[in-house]
């Protein structure tokens, strides 16, 4: 069983809202939304949104236009990364509070996903449910907390799939910041050298843990950090004996040398969220000047000091 820590945005406007309005269809503007930076959502938009607390704890300010329906959070570099949609959205003739039964009737038939939820209030687990559509470069979430999908909630990302044959006169922001897809199958000739490397340490926890949970999870990407045409390995570590009862994962950077993978950095514990299908919004790569690029996770900037990687939050604790 796949444990992920996925927070449903109790606070999100989409739960509450009770105007009688039905927006149009408006996927092909929230996908140029994607494309955006706050300034320039903020210049298109206006300053007539209400800021509101969301995420894991509310960490996380996000701006919601109630004409719009629509809630916007940031990355990092405020830049837009997530659009949560409230009943008032028509998506392609769907819309959040429908059941999936109804969803599928207008948008085709998806398979229902399982999923545990480890929250950070408690150690219980609870399970919600999902179906994705790919929509133009765009992926639309379906998620409830009812396994027939009842008051069900809309969120949109970017396929990052797609977007790589996207024009470039859509918009260039884009060629220089990739949201890596990982697979948790995927790669096995990778995963086996993984299984290799922490080989002791991994059959240390099948000895210590119960059947049902004594398997390490490790989603996989590829990508090419140091523009040499070979891909690098960022792999997810994803279990209690590493971060816990969170539901995060220690992610580590692996590099081919002579032919061998080898571990490069350990990026140590993380909050990302990697889903099963391998979409993940907490993590993405930055063009840099290094010769290895920028790696943002989270809150937390991790750029190339010449010989390592260094994070921004290191700076600020020596200050």
């Amino acid at each position: 069983m796949l444990v992920v820590s996925f927070l449903f945005n109790l606070n999100s406007k989409g739960t509450t809202q009770n105007t009688e309005k039905i927006n149009d269809s408006i996927l092909s503007d929230i996908e140029r939304y994607l494309l955006m930076t706050k300034s320039q959502l903020i210049e298109e938009l206006g300053d007539g949104y209400e800021e509101i607390e969301t995420g894991a704890e509310g960490l996380i300010i996000a701006y919601y236009y109630k004409e719009l329906g629509l809630t916007f959070s940031f990355s990092d570099d405020n830049e837009v990364v997530n659009v949560d949609c409230d009943k008032t959205v028509n998506i392609n003739g769907a819309r959040a509070r429908m059941n999936f039964s109804q969803i599928q009737a207008v948008l085709g038939k998806r398979k229902i996903e399982r999923y545990t939820v480890q929250t950070f209030e408690s150690e219980e687990e609870e399970v919600y449910y999902e179906i994705s559509y790919s929509i133009g470069n765009c992926l639309v979430y379906f998620r409830s907390f009812s396994e027939d999908g009842s008051d069900s909630e809309v969120f949109v990302v970017l396929n990052s799939q797609k977007i790589k044959s996207t024009p470039d006169s859509v918009n260039s922001k884009k060629e220089q910041i990739k949201y890596p897809i990982f697979s948790y199958e995927k790669y096995q000739d990778v995963r086996a050298e993984i299984a290799e490397i922490f080989k002791d340490e991994f059959e240390g926890i099948r000895e210590m843990y119960s059947e049902s949970i004594n398997e390490v999870w490790v989603p996989i990407a590829l990508v090419d950090l140091n523009n040499d045409g070979q891909d690098e390995v960022l792999a997810g570590l994803h279990h209690i004996y590493y971060t816990g009862s969170s539901g995060t994962m220690v992610m580590i950077l692996l590099e081919r040398i002579n032919g061998k993978l080898e571990i490069k950095f350990n990026f140590g514990i993380t909050g990302i969220v990697i889903e099963k299908d391998g979409t993940q919004k907490d993590l993405y790569i930055k063009d840099s000047s290094q010769p290895w690029k920028t790696i943002v996770i989270g809150k937390e900037t991790w750029e190339w000091n010449g010989s390592t990687y260094k994070s921004d939050l290191e700076e600020v604790e020596e200050e």
